[in-house]
């Protein structure tokens, strides 16, 4: 194995592990997006059951998003993906979409 290689898995395993911050190389900002999926599902009046049935994400991901814990998620793509529909649902993608990229 190449030392580059060595690094590469050496960092991949500190993030699974916990002992790195992923936040730090988040490519948008969950925080703010969170805080406009949880107005937006509020005001709307819908619960967390809802939308797990609606999109197969489950509650524990969903309020990780709201609260801007990356820790407690999957890598960036998936939390995009999921960002997205989340937004979709809430017809608010608009308004997140922009911060996103």
């Amino acid at each position: 194995m190449k030392i580059g290689q060595e690094a590469f898995y050496r960092v991949r395993a500190e993030e699974r592990m916990g002992l790195r911050d992923r936040k730090e190389k988040m490519p948008f900002d969950l925080d703010k997006v969170g805080r406009l999926l949880r107005s937006a599902r509020e005001a709307k009046g819908i619960t967390y059951d809802e939308i797990e049935d609606a999109l197969f994400i489950t509650k524990r991901v969903l309020r990780a998003i709201e609260s801007g814990g990356w820790d407690a998620l999957p890598p960036t793509v998936y939390v995009r993906g999921y960002v997205t529909q989340y937004a979709s649902l809430l017809d608010i993608l608009d308004v997140v979409e922009p911060e996103l990229s």
